[in-house]
């Protein structure tokens, strides 16, 4: 009998060490939260007759694409910043 009580004994230690060590490594993955993406635009030249517009984007998780009028410009590296200059 006192070996059926240690056998059974070490088994429930087992199972519960077993237990924690499960529970223990399903920690919650967080993503990381990043700032807004960001659009500026300065006038550079203000003559008669012509005006030149610098266009900055930044956007610290990275760009994907950027919208221009009928132009489209995508990224595929891990740029986060382009100036345009109309």
């Amino acid at each position: 009998m006192r070996k059926f009580r240690t056998s059974l004994l070490m088994a429930a230690m087992s199972v519960l060490s077993l237990a924690v060590l499960t529970l223990s490594s399903c920690e919650k993955t967080v993503d990381p939260v990043y700032a807004d993406p960001t659009v500026s635009a300065v006038i550079s030249n203000n003559t008669p007759g012509a005006v030149q517009i610098v266009v900055a984007v930044t956007a610290p998780a990275g760009l994907k694409s950027v919208t221009t009028g009928d132009d489209e410009k995508t990224y595929t590296s891990d740029k986060t910043s382009d100036v345009f200059t109309y």
